[in-house]
């Protein structure tokens, strides 16, 4: 890649702002790199900084929304383009020559700002799908039971696309979860239904056909996901076609927890009696069957996702949205920390290039520890 950034044998990076090379080399510097994308977010995001000491950004008016595109060589493995819109610059003096920030978005301008009130009949993935197509992206999801007439409501793309994965419904045990990758493609999928691991990763160890991270760190949110959702939520249904739902209120959903320590105690339910109460809109007769049931089980089972671990690894990983990977939590005493082991889902994914040093953050969550399960 000429006019790339280049260390001998690591890494490669090359920038096209508005299809310009931007020359990097002694004088050129590329501080840091970061392109992140998650299940939380609309869209993927780039955040860099350059040194311009010849002024090359001087003859490229970095106007709103021109294309930036970024490749990305991690040592032997194969080059990674990206393609983004910029969104905003800061342009400051070091002492020695100007210094460029630069904020984007992926490249599709209709899915982040462009709005539409043109209804959609069939199911929540026929709706993805078409969604993804027009605005320019792939499309990976899976098949739901929930065809009605899906009104927009002048919403944007990316917001009707939120509103929807919102309502989707396969089954009462499904968790239906949207998000959109590096390479433009947007996953609609089951969270409760996702493949067997693919990878491994092993804490600072190098295995043969295993990824290895160098650090993790667990964060856990279950007091204010089981506050808000957890313990004793219940949904009220408001119907004119069908007065008995209003009768019968959404107070449980059924699930198999997916390690034995689950971070929700059993016994708060029994002590608090009565938790957080919420009304669905009028039913008219609009909406597909399951329409409250979605919004309301979808809450609650991400509600239960609340644990978050932060993998760091130095090399690059095929990993993406929604991929199951395993973690081995081997210390050098060889003694496993079991808590944190087994298998993970992939919600978000952050590449970062600072000086010679590339690295990946992974978010994997899942509902708690392979500790045993107490209840206080």
């Amino acid at each position: 890649m000429a006019g790339s950034y280049i260390v001998q044998g690591r890494i490669e990076v090359s920038i096209l702002i508005n299809g310009v090379q931007f020359p990097l080399d002694m004088m050129n510097l590329l501080h840091f790199l970061h392109i992140g994308f998650s299940t939380r977010t609309k869209l993927p995001t780039c955040h860099f900084a350059i040194s311009d000491a010849q002024h090359t950004l001087d003859t490229i008016n970095l106007q709103d929304g021109i294309p930036i595109t970024i490749s990305i060589k991690p040592q032997t493995s194969p080059t990674t383009t990206y393609n983004f819109r910029k969104f905003s610059h800061k342009k400051t003096f070091n002492g020695t020559c100007f210094v460029y920030e630069i904020d984007g978005y992926l490249n599709s301008p209709l899915f982040w700002t462009g709005t539409t009130t043109t209804s959609i009949r069939g199911t929540s993935s026929d709706v993805m799908s078409q969604i993804a197509s027009k605005c320019g992206l792939t499309y990976n999801g899976a098949s739901t039971n929930d065809s009605q007439l899906w009104i927009p409501r002048n919403r944007t793309w990316g917001e009707f696309a939120k509103a929807v994965c919102n309502r989707g419904y396969i089954s009462d045990q499904s968790y239906m979860v949207s998000g959109i990758d590096g390479s433009g493609t947007l996953f609609y999928k089951d969270a409760n239904d996702l493949s067997d691991p693919k990878v491994n990763i092993t804490l600072g160890q190098v295995v043969n056909g295993s990824y290895t991270a160098i650090n993790y760190t667990p964060i856990a949110s279950s007091g204010i996901t089981n506050k808000v959702q957890g313990y004793q939520h219940t949904r009220y249904n408001q119907s004119m076609i069908q007065p008995e739902f209003t009768s019968q209120p959404l107070a449980t959903v059924d699930f198999v927890p997916d390690v034995p320590g689950y971070y929700v105690n059993q016994a708060i339910p029994q002590q608090i009696t009565q938790g957080y109460r919420s009304f669905g809109g009028v039913d008219v007769g609009n909406t597909h069957d399951s329409y409250e049931q979605a919004v309301y089980q979808n809450r609650r089972f991400a509600s239960l996702y609340s644990l978050g671990v932060k993998f760091q690894l130095y090399t690059p990983t095929v990993l993406t949205l929604f991929d199951r990977f395993s973690f081995s939590v081997d210390t050098e005493s060889q003694k496993q920390d079991l808590p944190y082991a087994g298998a993970y889902s992939v919600a978000a994914k952050a590449i970062c290039i600072t000086g010679t040093t590339y690295a990946e953050l992974l978010l994997g969550v899942r509902q708690g520890v392979n500790s045993p399960y107490v209840q206080a």
